[in-house]
């Protein structure tokens, strides 16, 4: 372990002693203890050395206990007056605690003051497998549909757009506006910024998006969609005790109107700074409470994503995107045609994880025999059923099936046999012979 950007609970050290050379920097030598030797100076984020200081004390705790544990890790525990914080340097993440701040005042204090900044980490004992459970659409590491693709009937898909015009739009009670710079979109360096230069708490303008250019086809059905406001890094680096209380996101259009009124949780000075990540409303986890099911809906120009927030006083926000994904399906394979099978049966699904697998334990039963499952390219078939349409040749129950991963992988594909929705409320087996999992165990390597 070596020298790195530290960040604890979004605050980052001005100055470690000892540029790149760890041994004089950052003391590992009582780990999971470790030792920060600092230093603090005035500079435009701290009128007073002693201020960068107080920022680490305000989450102080006296008393931090992190007793090993038998199977591994540690269990982290902290006095009344402080808190376990999210510490990272570099790509490594931990949960901790900080000791009260050490140092000695002396003469040049106002100028310069050398200091130690001493945490304790939680270790964690990594779990030997994963279990997943239905509804498998609220996953975010796991690409989900219902029914099987490689059928001419399956024409839907997902479109995603950034918005074509950007705009601050006035609204009753506003106490400051948006300044914007270009089009707000993904990775294109533009942001919107904003600054409350009140002395009081206040809400802003709105930050208008429209002219997303959809065009999806009208024959078919929207059923998902999500809308994605991304804070800008500088929101981070300028703005150290965090500010934003509560935001506001509306989605309008032909005959839709989707507000969401929202606080943003523990959002005070000092916390987690995932509070300062991209906002994710999706309507399959009721976070969008409502939306049309229409296309027309979005692809009319007047469709708009509405963004405001309550900011805290003489403080900055910047928005770096907004970004809508709808996804869409044929009429005859809406998830309503079968409301039963939405999020427990599958046609195809993938899991991304962030470790190796090396086995895949499903337990469930086919929609319709005969039928089959293939994870990673390793097909099996199923002896249990559970719909019984017409020609299906199997009985209630449930069985495991279990797939080795060879070699192991951190991305498993599974892929059913046939699986389409009912038309008119009519299938058959042969239509119908995707899969229910009840449970989903992945074994890591």
């Amino acid at each position: 372990m070596g020298y790195g950007d530290w960040t604890i609970n979004g605050i980052t050290p001005r100055w470690i002693t000892g540029g790149d050379d760890s041994a004089s920097g950052v003391d590992w030598t009582e780990f999971p203890k470790v030792t920060l030797h600092c230093a603090a100076y005035p500079d435009d984020f701290y009128a007073d050395a002693r201020d960068e200081i107080e920022a680490f004390r305000a989450i102080a705790a006296d008393v931090i206990n992190n007793k090993p544990l038998m199977n591994g890790g540690t269990d982290l525990q902290v006095s009344r007056d402080g808190q376990i914080v999210t510490i990272t340097e570099g790509n490594n993440s931990w949960q901790g605690a900080l000791y009260y701040p050490q140092f000695i005042e002396t003469e040049f204090a106002d100028q310069l003051i050398q200091w130690d900044l001493i945490f304790e980490l939680q270790l964690v004992n990594l779990p030997a497998y994963a279990i997943y459970s239905p509804d498998y659409r609220l996953y975010r590491n796991i690409d989900y549909q219902c029914w099987t693709k490689d059928v001419p009937a399956q024409t839907g898909g997902t479109v995603s757009a950034f918005p074509g015009t950007v705009s601050d739009n006035s609204i009753p009670n506003a106490t400051w506006g948006w300044v914007n710079q270009g089009l707000i979109e993904g990775a294109d360096g533009y942001t919107a910024h904003a600054t409350n230069d009140s002395g009081s708490v206040g809400g802003s303008k709105q930050l208008i998006a429209s002219n997303f250019g959809f065009n999806i086809p009208t024959d078919m059905v929207v059923s998902r969609v999500q809308v994605k406001i991304c804070y800008a890094n500088n929101s981070k680096i300028r703005s150290p005790y965090f500010n934003i209380a509560k935001h506001y996101i509306t989605i309008a259009g032909a005959g839709m109107y989707s507000p969401v009124d929202e606080a943003i949780k523990d959002y005070a000075q000092g916390t987690d700074p995932s509070n300062m990540q991209t906002i994710v409303l999706d309507s399959l986890d009721g976070s969008l409470p409502y939306f049309s099911t229409d296309p027309s809906a979005y692809n009319d120009p007047n469709f708009t994503v509405s963004y405001s927030a309550t900011l805290d006083k003489y403080k900055e926000v910047w928005v770096d995107y907004i970004q809508v994904i709808i996804t869409y399906v044929p009429k005859d394979q809406d998830m309503s045609s079968d409301p039963n099978a939405a999020g427990r049966e599958i046609g195809i699904m993938t899991i991304t994880e962030d470790r190796a697998v090396k086995q895949v334990e499903v337990q469930g039963n086919a929609c319709n025999l005969p039928a089959t499952l293939t994870v990673n390219g390793n097909t099996q078939s199923w002896h249990y059923s559970h719909d019984h349409n017409t020609d299906d040749t199997g009985e209630d129950g449930l069985e495991t099936l279990t797939f080795t991963i060879s070699p192991p992988s951190m991305i498993l594909s599974f892929l059913t046999s046939q699986h389409l929705a009912p038309v008119d409320g009519v299938n058959s087996a042969a239509l119908n012979s995707g899969c229910y999992l009840k449970q989903v165990k992945v074994v890591y390597e």
